[in-house]
């Protein structure tokens, strides 16, 4: 499963936003689509 790092305040959200070289990655280099799995992590434990 492909992991991406989101900012701290998010990690608490039923929704996250990736952005910037996250979702420039995810679209463009992994071609992933609605409804593939990713795991999300915020580099503090969460």
């Amino acid at each position: 499963m492909r992991r991406f790092f989101i900012d701290p305040d998010q990690a608490g959200n039923d929704q996250v936003e990736l952005s910037g070289p996250e979702a420039r990655h995810l679209r463009t280099v992994l071609r992933m689509q609605p409804g593939d799995r990713i795991e999300l992590f915020d580099g503090t434990g969460g």
